[in-house]
């Protein structure tokens, strides 16, 4: 049995890719908490991008609009 799992886990380290150059040594659980947050990051940044859109178009002079080829119906 612990000549098994031996053989098991050399075979398992050898194919560990660390081709990137880094690797991430926080426990799993680290991990589940860091890509929630990433997550969460990148959605806090496009609603504040969506904001800046809808400002700027809201302020934007409607005949330009027109000549863009935009059609903005209120």
């Amino acid at each position: 049995m612990l000549q098994t799992q031996s053989k098991n886990m050399k075979n398992w380290s050898s194919s560990v890719d660390t081709g990137s150059g880094s690797v991430d040594t926080r426990d799993s659980s680290q991990n589940t908490f860091w890509a929630i947050w990433d997550s969460v990051s990148t959605l806090a940044q496009v609603v504040s991008t969506l904001d800046q859109v809808v400002s700027t178009l809201e302020t934007f002079p409607e005949h330009l609009l027109g000549w863009a080829g935009i059609v903005c119906r209120h």
